[in-house]
């Protein structure tokens, strides 16, 4: 797939990038998204998280956005201490595999 979306041509003078993602059989969208960075914030976040979970593994979402708050400074919302959680678990994951 990666190597078909590497085909397309952003600036080619007569097929539009729709049509030529048409042709090829790939998705716009992966040819026109790039890739963001994760900020230093959440870095840090993770590794606070990351040294909490090992303090207390049975914590939910909840108690460490306050141990956060309370002990670290750190104001973060249930939803996104969840959604980097998720991804510090995805990482060990694919770690742990291979």
């Amino acid at each position: 797939m990666r190597e078909r979306a590497g085909l397309v041509e952003k600036t080619h003078p007569k097929l539009s990038m729709g049509k030529q993602c048409e042709l090829l059989g790939v998705a716009r969208s992966t040819v026109d998204c790039e890739a963001v960075a994760e900020s230093a914030e959440d870095n840090r976040i993770k590794r606070l998280l990351d040294g909490i979970h090992l303090i207390d593994p049975c914590l939910g979402s909840r108690r460490p956005v306050t141990v956060l708050e309370r002990d670290h400074g750190v104001s973060i919302n249930r939803r996104r201490l969840q959604r980097l959680r998720s991804l510090c678990c995805q990482l060990q994951q694919n770690r742990i595999q291979g």
